[in-house]
C-alpha cells in the first residue's frame, strides 16, 4: 500500500466512524421518541435515512479496502 493509498485509506475510515456516530445518535433520539409516542416528522426521518445509507455505504467501502489489502 503506498503511502497516498493509506492516507485514503485512514480518511475513509474517519468518515465512516463519524457517521455511525451520527447514525448513533440520532437514532437514538428517534427511538426515544418513538418509545414516548411523540410524533417523529418528515424531517427526521428523511436525515435518518439519509444517515443509514451513507453509514451503510461507507462501510461497504471499507469492506472492500479490506479484501484488497488481506491479498
Amino acid at each position: 500500500m503506498t503511502k497516498k493509498e493509506y492516507k485514503e485509506f485512514v480518511s475513509l475510515v474517519k468518515r465512516m466512524r463519524k457517521a455511525q456516530t451520527e447514525f448513533t445518535i440520532l437514532d437514538g433520539r428517534v427511538a426515544f421518541k418513538i418509545n414516548k409516542n411523540i410524533k417523529i416528522d418528515a424531517e427526521e426521518y428523511a436525515e435518518h435515512s439519509a444517515l443509514m445509507y451513507q453509514m451503510v455505504s461507507l462501510e461497504s467501502e471499507v469492506d472492500e479496502w479490506l479484501k484488497k489489502m488481506e491479498v
